[in-house]
Parts: structure tokens; sequence; C-alpha cells
């Protein structure tokens, strides 16, 4: 098979990050994969894994770049005889459901936001990830998102729980490093560390964590806790 995704930029996230996993599963199943993308810093190992990368601005919003997107993708997915088109944003979706949509190549989704639905506009904007012939959710909580917004579309709804690379967390750091870690972040002995993980956005936690240790501040009974926040 020759599977095309599209995603506006290959830069650090879930997304991205699933993005280029399945393209390099499918290359490593003999299958080939493009990946149409304006760019990032996960395009030269996708290029080492035998990904082909075809740049192409859809990370741009304006109904002009919308417009010209949707031919260049027509033109794309017809030169590379793409089987599957597997779309992961909004402003791509959109081009790519009128550059496909009088063609037989199918065309998937996979809903990775909780986007908001604050007005109708929104809410249009929005249902563009419901349009293709199926619709991916990466969890159970996405899943009855979209169930919510968009009842109409249970049947097409499709839940593949997020994985993890297990092999980029084997190397184990010597003693020497995690004192090193522990004196640069300023860790005492005695300290326990809440360790949050993740991109450096609202929808992340970061205030919601800070908040609830201020609940709980209390009953901690003088222990001494310290926050990590590793992002990018």
């Amino acid at each position: 098979m020759h599977i095309c995704q599209i995603i506006p930029k290959l830069h650090a996230g879930g997304a991205e990050v699933g993005c280029m996993a399945l393209a390099k599963a499918l290359v490593k199943l003999g299958h080939q994969a493009s990946i149409v993308t304006s760019g990032g810093r996960y395009v030269a190992p996708c290029k080492q894994a035998g990904v082909d990368i075809i740049e192409l601005p859809v990370h741009q919003k304006s109904p002009w770049a919308l417009h010209q997107n949707t031919k260049k993708i027509r033109d794309i997915t017809q030169a590379i005889n793409a089987d599957l088109v597997h779309v992961r944003s909004r402003a791509p979706a959109w081009s790519t459901y009128h550059a496909l949509k009088r063609s037989t190549t199918p065309w998937i989704t996979t809903y990775h936001g909780a986007y908001k639905q604050s007005n109708r506009l929104k809410y249009q904007y929005n249902r563009v990830m419901t349009l293709g012939r199926k619709i991916i959710a990466p969890s159970e909580f996405m899943h009855q998102h979209i169930l919510h917004h968009y009842p109409e579309c249970k049947d097409k709804i499709i839940t593949i729980s997020r994985g993890i690379d297990l092999c980029a967390y084997q190397t184990v750091p010597n003693q020497d490093q995690i004192s090193a870690f522990r004196e640069q972040c300023d860790i005492k002995p005695h300290e326990k560390i809440i360790l949050l993980p993740g991109r450096l956005t609202a929808l992340k936690g970061h205030f919601l964590c800070l908040k609830a240790l201020q609940k709980i501040a209390p009953k901690l009974r003088k222990k001494s806790y310290k926050i990590l926040f590793l992002g990018d």
C-alpha cells in the first residue's frame, strides 16, 4: 500500500510523534509512506527511515492558502497513486476534503484535539475532522468527545489508543548522572518529585497541577514536594 499522511508540522507533539511512528512502521512492513507537511525537526529521521517527505505549507489557515493547497493535494495524491490519505489537522483536512470529494481515493482523519466549540462557526470548522470515511479517536475520552458533539458519526469512529515507544526509554542513567541532575534542579534528598512531562500548553494541565497541589498542601504535613515541568 501507499499511505499518505498530512500534518501541518513535524515538530514536538503527540500527533507528530504518532505520524512519524506510523510512517516508519509502514516502511518497515514493506509499504510506501509519504508525509505532506510544512517541515519540522522530525523530517530528517523520517527521511532516514525511508519515508517520503513532501513539503507543502499545510500549516497555513487563510482561505487563499486552503484553496491553493486543495489543488496541490489533489495533484500529489494522484502523482504518488495514494491508496489512502490520513489527515491529522483541521486546516489540511479542509483542503483534502475539497481535493478528494470527487475522487475514489479514500481519506480518514485522526481527531487529536478536544477543539473548542464556542460558536456555530467553530463547530462547522471543526466538523471537517468527521467528514472522512473513518474517524480515529486516539483515546476513549476523545471517542466520547466526538460522540457528544457529532453523534451522527457514531458508526464511523474507531478508537485506537495511543502507544509509547518503550525503546526510547531503555537507557538507564548512572548514579553520577542522577546526582548531577538533582543538583542542576536544586532537588534536596528529602524532597518528593512530581514530574509532569508534556508540551507547554494549557491543554496539558500545568495550571491544574499547581491548583491541585495548593488544595492538598495543608495535608502534606510539612513534607517537601518539588514539581518539575518537562517540556519544549
